[in-house]
């Protein structure tokens, strides 16, 4: 009989639990539309995402829309704009306090956006500047598309976030969560490291 094989089974290692992330968005339309591509695109196995746009569009709004969701989560995120903020610096001290991360682009998420075509901004823009790049672009190539270029194409080059982070942190290679960056920057890299590795 000693040729005869074993039925009993190697145990199986037991399925890590997948991290649960919360992301809290600012934008009613493009930073929603922006993560359900992303994390279609990263497709990761340790983390499950959950996305959530809170009531206002300031930042103690996002911020205490973050903090009122009832949800269990292991890391919980605010992607907030600087724009014209006057409660901006409020909501990064008070989302440290609370062990809330929030990802700031200065001065708009355009900025993030626009690092996926090109290496620009690569210098001090106002949001109308922003705007004005964002508009000539899309006669070439529709990256964004509805009223005023407020939506995500459904052609965005979402596969470019890696492009995008490079261009980032040669920004602003201090990058952090609860921190306002220089003009253009963005500290979305490091969301995207905690989507993909949790």
């Amino acid at each position: 009989m000693s040729g005869r094989r074993s039925l009993r089974r190697d145990p199986r290692k037991p399925r890590a639990m997948k991290k649960r992330i919360l992301i809290c968005v600012e934008g009613e339309n493009t930073e929603i539309r922006y993560f359900q591509s992303l994390i279609q695109e990263l497709r990761s196995e340790k983390t499950h995402v959950f996305v959530d746009k809170p009531k206002g569009t300031d930042p103690m709004s996002i911020l205490t829309g973050c903090l009122n969701n009832t949800g269990e989560y292991s890391e919980r995120f605010c992607v907030i704009d600087v724009d014209q903020h006057q409660n901006l610096e409020k909501a990064l001290s008070d989302a440290a306090k609370n062990g809330i991360s929030i990802v700031v682009t200065n001065i708009k998420f355009e900025v993030w956006l626009l690092w996926h075509i090109d290496d620009f901004p690569n210098s001090y823009m106002s949001s109308s500047d922003i705007n004005k790049r964002v508009k000539n672009i899309c006669k070439k190539f529709p990256f964004m598309t509805g009223r005023n270029n407020k939506d995500l194409h459904s052609s965005f080059p979402i596969g470019n976030y890696h492009e995008a982070s490079i261009r980032a942190r040669r920004r602003d290679p201090n990058m952090a969560f609860n921190k306002k960056g220089p003009n253009p920057s963005s500290a979305m890299p490091l969301l995207i490291d905690k989507i993909k590795n949790g």
